[in-house]
């Protein structure tokens, strides 16, 4: 496994970021109100930016092992 710069850009960056700084306002937002419906909501953003990392992981990490000719 080689690491290093990536060919084009992750297209789901921007939607990671956002997704986890609104989950980090949230959680916020649940703790300081003791609210835990908002506080589960937070984890739920968090996993979605999670299922993006996947999703995004797996087209690239297939394209890098056909080009490098090891699997």
């Amino acid at each position: 496994m080689k690491r290093g710069k990536q060919p084009e850009p992750d297209r789901f960056r921007h939607w990671k970021v956002t997704l986890f700084f609104l989950a980090a306002g949230a959680w916020f937002a649940g703790v300081i109100t003791a609210q835990p419906l908002i506080t589960g909501t937070a984890i739920v953003l968090l996993l979605v930016a999670v299922g993006l990392r996947l999703f995004s992981g797996t087209e690239q990490s297939s394209e890098t092992e056909s080009e490098d000719g090891e699997v």
